[in-house]
């Protein structure tokens, strides 16, 4: 049987190794970026703008930037829109505002954000990357209004209303305490099957109030004859409802054509969103957001003056944006 030569073999296959090893080399550096990259950003804190709230979804940003700029290599200057702080509107002459209109007009590589939608009409602009995760909307609404029940006074008198006080006691220390505190979601018939705690609630009036919330839901935020739906101008929730198909959503988008000063521009630079949504209004934008407003009117107020309502909706995922035909868009892709 004829021997085979370990060094011949090894002498031959070493060029192809090599060859093998300095490609994947190539191909890991091709896959990069190895430049300094603008980005432009709407939240904080990567828009670094001293009015805005700093939202859920503005740290998550941040933290996913970080990691790619390490993975892929880059470094970069935040350059946000000067016109409006938002994603952008489409305009009559086919520009668009916003950070939308600095990638159709090349100003920046990308534009890093987590809360845009991949609209139709943002994509004859701006390439759209793959969704990074995904999210709900929902309906930031006036705290529900109370109504006691007939035998109050009543169990005012009652060792167990004396015992639920001595408790409530202990939830709002343990609350307080607490970093993150949030309003609690409420059903048209009392609290949802997994309330948050609320510093300002006793068990006395989980038990003898009953909470009457102005909607539940988006049909009945579309449907309703009094509540007013707000939205923030120039945000991708904005530009879905405007453009949308959908009967229901297509209501919403009718109230705003018709009364235009309801799609504000002041949600995420205003102290406290409870100074907008009171009485009859709602404010329809993002799950993340919705809660990091919550949180703050909590913390400045020292109680819930705004929830959500009860029902989320329109869950999307959420990408990066890039100028059209961009090479980055296959790169960050990949990773």
């Amino acid at each position: 049987m004829r021997r085979f030569d370990c060094n011949l073999i090894y002498r031959l296959a070493s060029p192809l190794f090599c060859y093998l090893i300095t490609a994947n080399a190539n191909m890991m550096d091709d896959e990069k970026i190895n430049r300094p990259l603008i980005l432009t950003a709407t939240k904080n804190p990567l828009a670094r703008d001293a009015n805005l709230t700093v939202v859920n979804a503005g740290i998550v940003e941040k933290i996913v930037l970080d990691i790619l700029s390490e993975t892929l290599n880059f470094t970069y200057v935040m350059c946000p829109p000067s016109d409006i702080l938002a994603a952008g509107t489409l305009l009559s002459n086919g520009s668009w505002t916003g950070a939308t209109g600095q990638l159709q007009n090349r100003e920046v590589d990308m534009y890093y954000v987590s809360t845009t939608a991949p609209t139709p009409a943002r994509r004859l602009v701006a390439d759209i990357s793959n969704p990074i995760f995904f999210v709900e909307t929902a309906i930031i609404i006036p705290f529900p209004p109370e109504t006691n029940n007939d035998d109050v006074l009543y169990l005012a008198f009652q060792p167990k209303t004396w015992m639920g006080t001595g408790i409530s006691f202990v939830i709002v220390v343990i609350s307080t305490y607490c970093s993150q505190v949030k309003c609690a979601v409420y059903h048209s018939s009392g609290f949802s099957s997994s309330p948050t705690i609320t510093p300002d609630r006793s068990l006395l009036s989980y038990r003898s109030l009953n909470f009457d919330p102005i909607v539940n839901s988006i049909e009945e935020l579309a449907n309703s004859k009094t509540v007013k739906a707000l939205l923030v101008r120039g945000s991708s929730t904005d530009e879905y409802f405007m453009l949308t198909n959908d009967p229901t959503y297509q209501k919403i988008g009718d109230q705003m054509r018709q009364f235009p000063e309801r799609r504000i521009l002041e949600a995420f630079t205003v102290e406290d969103i409870s100074t907008i949504v009171k009485d009859d209004y709602a404010l329809i934008l993002s799950k993340p957001s919705a809660e990091s407003l919550i949180v703050k009117s909590f913390q400045i107020n020292g109680n819930c003056r705004v929830t959500m309502a009860e029902k989320t909706f329109y869950g999307r995922g959420q990408s990066f944006s890039y100028p059209k035909n961009s090479s980055l868009t296959k790169i960050v892709d990949r990773k």
